[in-house]
């Protein structure tokens, strides 16, 4: 329901059609203060809002920095990251973001919040575990550099 600049979800007796609980759902603006004050910057475009029966139930964001699609489910006033979608332009975003250097090809995978990149550069073979739980702020947890010869023989026999 919405009235007056305010949206809530109303709980409605079917048979006495009175209201019986009132979820305030947080506006537009206020949503981008409290996300922007949890990630710690503003970087980010709200692209969706999920309503559920308890009220706000997930939101959508675009970070156009690193090219990334998150989805957040909101649990009273926390947020929790439910799924990262990455593409190749954003794993190259963010390995270029954490070695300084441009790959010429990479390999991806995400496992829950955090993202593993094997990249092959002009100057070797990188691999990188990098968490993602502020994806404002990806912070590398694990950094290898291997080799030319080693880094492209670890780059063919080695899975991801």
């Amino acid at each position: 329901m919405e009235s007056e600049g305010k949206r809530a979800v109303v709980w409605i007796n079917r048979l006495s059609g009175r209201a019986i609980r009132t979820i305030p759902i947080l506006s537009e603006n206020d949503l981008k203060i409290m996300l922007s004050s949890f990630l710690g910057s503003d970087e980010f475009n709200i692209l969706d809002t999920e309503i559920g029966v308890n009220g706000l139930d997930k939101v959508k964001l675009e970070i156009p920095r690193y090219y990334l699609e998150i989805i957040f489910k909101v649990k009273d006033k926390y947020f929790v990251l439910d799924e990262i979608k990455l593409t190749n332009i954003s794993a190259k975003t963010i390995f270029h973001e954490i070695t300084g250097v441009v790959p010429k090809d990479i390999k991806w995978r995400v496992d829950n919040e955090r993202i593993v990149l094997k990249g092959k550069a002009s100057n070797g073979c990188y691999y990188l575990v990098v968490d993602l739980k502020n994806p404002l702020k990806p912070m590398p947890l694990i950094k290898k550099k291997r080799g030319k010869l080693i880094g492209t023989l670890y780059w063919f026999f080695k899975k991801i």
